[in-house]
């Protein structure tokens, strides 16, 4: 009976405790599920807060930052996840001040980002600033037409090339100073680059002593008032065959290639008066100038070949090719004037006149049309007469001082322009002679052996600064003759 109860009260206590347990591990179970969720809500929160981070980028950094159109900070944003901006839209990469970049994003994501541009930042190569000297005659090389030559040079190097064009431009030969800024081994690529310019330009001045040596000294028949010619005005002009003899640069290009208010070496190649002569630019124009003169004095000595270029009408404006009375060789002449069966020539490249027998003159091949003509009309600039004219004396002196046809280096610049009594506008220029240490004005020799006057006070007649002048020597141009 005991037993009984016993079990009895067992089974009671049983029956209580199940329930409660029941009720212990629901209530854990419960619990469980919610601090996973909290758990869950809390990490939520996390993922979708906002990390921003400010980087300031050196201003020399700031191109490496952004890439070329912004491939570099696409990059960034697309391995980080985060968003990579400047602080403002100007992106000026020649601006001097730092800039600020803006990253936004998760923790991590913001974190890479700012490491990658850090990076960035110290991986760039230290820019320093180098000075090396040229020759002032190989500016032109080295500025190229319309500065192209300068501008391809930085672009292959990626540097910076400055050009002091401060210094005292007459003397050609005088040394110029290059600046240089990038780096190191950039700025010796850059070098290497403006030394093979210089070569360039040391193996044409060569040739060219070598042609001007090899040229005939010419005797002009001077154009005076009592030699019974009229005073002529000839514009220039270029003939475009064809067939073309060469490809070289026109006049024009010629004088874009010089370098920008510079002085340019030229040679005096006539003369008339200190108002009124010609000169010629020496660049690669006048290599083809002289091999073009060899190819025609070498086709023309061929009597037999020559005879099937006989000139048999002639009148004024012809192109024929001719000698020149004071040497064996054949020129590009046009004829001025038809006096029996003698003419009257001006012979294109050169200023100069001369006369010759129709029988001695020979038609002129289209293939030697190409080349533009090389003498340019000009005036010297600042000066007028002594006297009512041009004296004998003076321009006997002027020969001698510009070393007409001589095929003496000289340098001229255009100060300004004047009309003729054409009315074209013929460059007025300043000459000078850089044979000795100083170079020598060749105006103001004139005026101080009383030979010229100056047309303004001698201040204002030599205030010819590099600011205020330009290479802008060309010739006219006219319709083509028949």
């Amino acid at each position: 009976m005991l037993e009984s109860r016993s079990f009895m009260i067992k089974l009671a206590a049983l029956a209580v405790a199940v329930p409660t347990t029941a009720a212990i591990v629901y209530w854990l179970f419960l619990r469980d599920d919610d601090d996973d969720e909290a758990a869950y809500d809390t990490q939520k929160v996390e993922t979708s807060r906002q990390t921003l981070i400010r980087v300031a980028v050196p201003s020399k950094a700031v191109g490496a930052v952004i890439g070329q159109q912004g491939s570099t900070i696409k990059q960034i944003q697309e391995e980080t996840g985060a968003r990579v901006t400047f602080h403002d839209r100007d992106t000026n990469r020649d601006s001097k001040d730092d800039r600020t970049v803006i990253i936004r994003g998760s923790t991590e994501a913001a974190q890479k980002a700012e490491l990658m541009i850090h990076q960035i930042i110290s991986d760039m190569p230290k820019i320093i600033t180098e000075e090396v000297e040229v020759p002032g005659y190989c500016l032109g090389r080295l500025i190229g037409r319309g500065g192209e030559s300068i501008r391809e040079m930085s672009r292959v190097s990626k540097c910076k090339i400055f050009i002091d064009r401060t210094q005292d431009s007459r003397a050609t030969h005088a040394p110029r100073t290059i600046t240089i800024t990038g780096p190191q081994e950039q700025i010796q690529l850059a070098k290497t680059l403006i030394e093979e310019k210089v070569e360039e330009e040391e193996e044409f001045r060569a040739m060219t002593a070598v042609n001007a040596a090899n040229r005939e000294q010419r005797k002009p028949l001077k154009r005076r008032a009592d030699d019974g010619r009229e005073k002529i005005s000839l514009p220039s002009r270029v003939v475009e065959p064809e067939g073309r003899w060469d490809s070289g640069d026109t006049l024009q290009q010629i004088v874009e290639a010089s370098p920008v208010k510079e002085f340019m070496e030229v040679f005096v190649s006539a003369v008339e008066h200190p108002g009124h002569f010609w000169l010629q630019i020496i660049n690669t124009a006048a290599l083809n100038l002289d091999k073009l003169v060899d190819d025609m004095t070498a086709f023309y000595s061929n009597a037999e070949i020559a005879q099937e270029y006989t000139v048999t009408e002639v009148k004024e404006g012809k192109l024929v090719a001719a000698p020149f009375e004071h040497d064996k060789s054949w020129y590009r002449a046009r004829v001025l004037s038809v006096a029996g069966d003698k003419l009257d020539l001006y012979y294109l490249d050169f200023g100069d006149s001369g006369f010759a027998p129709l029988v001695d003159v020979r038609e002129l091949r289209p293939e030697y049309l190409s080349l533009p003509e090389q003498a340019i009309e000009c005036k010297l600039a600042g000066v007028k007469p002594a006297g009512a004219e041009w004296s004998e004396e003076t321009c006997d002196a002027f020969e001698s001082l510009t070393h007409c046809a001589e095929w003496k280096v000289m340098s001229a610049r255009t100060v300004g322009y004047e009309p003729d009594s054409a009315g074209r506008q013929r460059p007025c220029v300043q000459l000078m002679d850089n044979v000795a240490e100083q170079p020598v004005e060749v105006a103001a020799v004139l005026v101080s052996r009383g030979l010229a006057a100056w047309e303004a006070p001698p201040a204002a007649a030599s205030a010819v600064t590099t600011e205020t002048v330009s290479t802008d020597l060309q010739p006219q141009s006219d319709p083509k003759p028949d």
